[in-house]
């Protein structure tokens, strides 16, 4: 039986939760784009990134803003694209996405959400977000197992199976 490797997104969970590392978050999408709310990236205090936020230019961004917010010491919120104040910066697809950058997650909730999924149950984690901000914006991040296809025989049929599941 072989594993799969994580998603992006359980692999920054992974590196946020076993080293000192920022933890950003999309908590809101105005318009479409290429990743969905929840997608996460983390940025350690080296600069280096695990996970991503769609391409090169945001992720670049982003991991300049946790790293000021490392050396801060506090969370924010960003937006980018469309409404956001940084003009310099913009999305192609013309939309509006909300950042959360935490540089200082609880670590004991990360790894307890690791440890939930290692036991393929879905894991909750709460995003502290202050109440002040928008109410639609994502408040949680749900985490999913992932997909296991178990399979018993031997064969063309098995290993055509096999290659097409990985």
């Amino acid at each position: 039986m072989s594993e799969l490797p994580p998603t992006a997104d359980q692999a920054a969970l992974h590196r946020a939760a076993h080293g000192d590392a920022a933890l950003c978050t999309i908590v809101g999408i105005d318009g479409s784009f290429s990743r969905r709310v929840g997608a996460q990236l983390a940025v350690a205090r080296d600069g280096s990134r695990v996970g991503d936020m769609a391409d090169r230019c945001l992720d670049d961004e982003l991991a300049s803003q946790a790293l000021a917010a490392m050396a801060e010491g506090g969370a924010r919120m960003l937006r980018y694209g469309h409404g956001s104040p940084f003009v310099d910066f913009r999305l192609p697809c013309g939309s509006g996405l909300d950042i959360w950058i935490d540089p200082a997650p609880d670590r004991a909730e990360l790894r307890r959400c690791m440890d939930e999924l290692a036991a393929r149950q879905e894991a909750v984690l709460r995003l502290r977000l202050s109440e002040d901000l928008a109410p639609y914006l994502l408040r949680e991040r749900r985490y999913v197992p992932r997909l296991r296809i178990v399979l018993l025989g031997a064969g063309a049929e098995s290993a055509a199976l096999v290659r097409l599941a990985t």
